[in-house]
């Protein structure tokens, strides 16, 4: 950590993206915010907040072609079911969605994407759109936390979502899918691992130095 950051408001901004990922609870959202307060980055997306919000868009059927998954009734039934049990979606509804977000990022922009990609075909497909539209990949902040002090992060938030089931199957999900996506950005970027047991503010002094190496 380095509690000792050099930053000012005047420091010069790398630019591009960088992917915050982690299991639910280890913090990645908090970081991204912080950073975005502290005026250290110009744009914060959430993919978790990115497939919420999709949850009221009218055009949601239209946007998100293909069939159906079996046993739900439409597009949106299903989508609601994933969010809430941090369940992948297809991958050609994921495809969309991303070209859709990129499209509203400027390339000049120093911003973070968080909770995504959450797949080694969302990973790949992540790298090929960046680099079609010339937004430079800066790397992967990794948040390691151990299961039990995330189940009782979570626990302690009170969501309704939040059962001991719920955090186990999220935890297993990401174990088989986003650190297998975190294999594939390794190929090809380079990542900072840290314990995110440490406070906000120390784990984005952090991500401020590794930027400017």
């Amino acid at each position: 950590m380095n509690p000792n950051s050099s930053f000012s408001p005047n420091t010069p901004k790398p630019r591009g993206v960088f992917f915050v990922l982690g299991a639910s609870g280890s913090g990645k959202g908090t970081l991204a915010k912080c950073l975005l307060e502290t005026g250290r980055i110009q744009a914060h997306v959430s993919m978790g907040d990115v497939l919420r919000a999709r949850l009221t868009a009218p055009n949601l059927e239209t946007e998100l072609s293909g069939d159906v998954p079996n046993g739900f009734s439409s597009r949106r039934a299903f989508l609601q079911h994933a969010v809430q049990s941090g369940l992948l979606i297809p991958d050609a509804w994921t495809e969309r969605i991303i070209e859709s977000e990129l499209q509203e990022i400027l390339p000049n922009l120093l911003w973070a994407f968080d909770g995504y990609p959450r797949s080694p075909a969302a990973a790949k497909h992540l790298l090929n759109a960046l680099e079609h539209r010339g937004i430079p990949c800066l790397g992967v902040v990794h948040l390691f936390l151990d299961f039990q002090l995330l189940e009782q992060r979570l626990l302690a938030r009170g969501r309704t979502d939040d059962s001991h089931a719920a955090i186990a199957n999220r935890f297993a999900f990401y174990q088989q899918s986003v650190l297998p996506a975190l294999e594939v950005l390794v190929q090809h970027t380079r990542v900072l691992e840290l314990d995110a047991t440490f406070a906000p503010k120390e784990l984005a002094d952090s991500v401020w130095k590794w930027l400017h190496q």
